[in-house]
């Protein structure tokens, strides 16, 4: 009888420190939206720029970029649009794709052999500003 005491206290302990454990792990990913820089759009589309890595850019190893776009705060992301290589990469989104609310936009790059990245988010400390950034969409 000792023993099954025993056990059921551990189990008592063990289960009653879970929660505190993924607790812990949340202000990782909250603290980033938290200082996200928040920027209002009332246009029907925007112009997205990025920089493609130097790297893979000196050697001409890119064959194209793809473009997510997901609801702030969400972590699915929803597959946009495949751009061929450029010098400067641009994308025009169009709101009427979305319903109002806020998006983070991402993009990953495809290699020449098919490989792609991970998604670079604009909430990533070396999107600019370096709090990283999302869209509030308000449509009429």
């Amino acid at each position: 009888m000792k023993t099954n005491r025993f056990y059921k206290n551990l189990s008592f302990v063990f289960l009653s420190l879970l929660p505190l454990i993924v607790i812990s792990c949340a202000p990782l990913f909250w603290d980033t939206l938290k200082y996200a820089r928040q920027y209002i759009i009332f246009e029907d589309e925007i112009k997205i720029e990025w920089n493609n890595p130097v790297a893979l850019s000196k050697k001409n190893l890119i064959k194209s970029n793809r473009i997510y776009i997901r609801k702030h705060g969400q972590i699915i992301w929803q597959f946009v649009e495949e751009i061929k290589m450029s010098e400067n990469p641009s994308i025009t989104v169009h709101g009427n794709s979305f319903s109002p609310g806020k998006y983070d936009i991402g993009v990953s790059t495809v290699t020449k052999d098919d490989e792609e990245s991970r998604i670079h988010s604009s909430l990533d400390k070396t999107a600019y500003p370096p709090t990283g950034w999302y869209i509030f969409w308000i449509m009429d």
